[in-house]
């Protein structure tokens, strides 16, 4: 089985300890893969530190730095596509800012005072079955023909000497079909 790419790259780094840099030497002696891996790393690295032509490098520099101050066009490509400047009188900056907030303002505004739609417009009461008492609403949530979501309105009235509260689990209100 060959190793991980990372293991041989540690490896290829001259980073691996001893007992292990053994066991990847004598699994290159047999593996033509994992050979053409390092040597692939080889060819990377090579790449990576070939030194830079400095001279090639200094003339593109100096084009590019005189084409900014307005020698000329770089040799190396045409135009750019924005070299210019726009110059905008302040009273007209001025007004396109006031209107910018403006316009925002506006948007944050109707975006405060927006009334939210309520959470259950638009849904159809299929049945309302009028229930005055704990019991008769979990008899008729236990029966077969029980809907999938029940809206429960509460009186306006606050609550006096209701009981005691009792917990409920979803298993002991719904139906055994489900």
């Amino acid at each position: 089985m060959c190793p991980d790419r990372e293991i041989l790259s540690i490896y290829f780094d001259e980073e691996l300890d001893s007992p292990w840099k053994e066991k990847i030497e004598q699994h290159l002696k047999g593996c033509a893969e994992c050979r053409m891996k390092l040597e692939r790393y080889g060819q990377i690295r090579q790449k990576i530190t070939r030194p830079v032509e400095s001279k090639r490098v200094m003339e593109r520099v100096w084009d590019k730095l005189s084409f900014a101050l307005g020698a000329g066009k770089p040799k190396g490509g045409g135009r750019k596509f924005w070299s210019g400047s726009i110059s905008v009188p302040i009273p007209a900056a001025a007004a396109a800012g006031l209107i910018l907030s403006l316009a925002l303002g506006v948007l944050v505004t109707q975006r405060l005072t927006r009334t939210p739609e309520p959470p259950l417009a638009g849904l159809e009461v299929q049945d309302m079955v009028p229930s005055t008492d704990m019991a008769s609403l979990l008899q008729y949530l236990g029966s077969e023909n029980s809907p999938d979501m029940v809206i429960i309105r509460l009186p306006d009235t606050t609550f006096k000497n209701a009981g005691e509260p009792t917990m409920l689990r979803a298993a002991d209100y719904r139906g055994a079909s489900r």
